[in-house]
């Protein structure tokens, strides 16, 4: 995740201009479906749904690794 990412994120949910990413792990392990998966926001992008990321489609989301926790100011 490239540090654009998490005021994007922030400012398309309605929480403010901007946030932090946790980077430790505390909601434990999560299993179920996903769409969505690296996204890579860049300076140029106004936009989250600007931001590249893998093809969207139905995956498997069983690796905590994968989970993006964002909390926005």
């Amino acid at each position: 995740m490239t540090p654009h990412t998490v005021p994007l994120v922030c400012k398309e949910l309605g929480c403010g201009d901007g946030g932090t990413r946790e980077t430790s792990i505390f909601y434990g392990r999560v299993n179920g479906t996903a769409w969505l998966d690296h996204v890579r926001c860049g300076e140029s992008n106004s936009s989250f749904w600007q931001c590249p990321s893998d093809p969207w489609e139905l995956q498997a989301y069983d690796d905590v690794r994968d989970e993006a926790n964002i909390t926005c100011n």
